[in-house]
C-alpha cells in the first residue's frame, strides 16, 4: 500500500497536495528495514531526504542506523557515521 501511494505521490501533483511524500517514504524505509530489504531500506531513506524529509536527530542517523543494524557499518560515510555519534550521544541516554 506504501509503495503505490508513493507511486501516486510521484505520478500526479495533485496526490502530493494530500500525502506527505518524505513521510510516506520515511514509513516504507521502515518497513523495509523491518524485512531485512537494507538496500531498498536505505534507498527510500535517501529519498525521503532528497525530497526533503527533515526530522531530530538528522534523518541522515536513520541511513547510518539501517547500516549498523545490518552489520554493514563499514559502508558507511564518515559524514553519516559522525553524525549518528553526534546526535546519539547529545540526545541523552537511550
Amino acid at each position: 500500500m506504501l509503495e503505490r501511494t508513493i507511486s501516486a505521490c510521484r505520478a500526479g501533483p495533485t496526490a502530493v497536495d494530500w500525502f506527505d511524500l518524505p513521510g510516506l517514504l520515511d514509513e516504507l524505509a521502515e518497513v523495509y528495514q523491518q524485512l531485512g530489504r537494507v538496500d531498498d531500506a536505505l534507498a527510500a531513506m535517501r529519498a525521503a531526504i532528497d525530497a526533503g524529509y527533515a526530522g531530530s536527530p538528522d534523518p541522515r542517523c536513520w541511513l547510518a542506523e539501517i547500516m549498523l543494524r545490518a552489520s554493514t557499518w563499514c559502508c558507511a560515510g564518515p559524514s553519516v557515521l559522525t553524525v549518528y555519534k553526534l546526535m546519539r550521544f547529545t540526545s541523552g541516554p537511550q
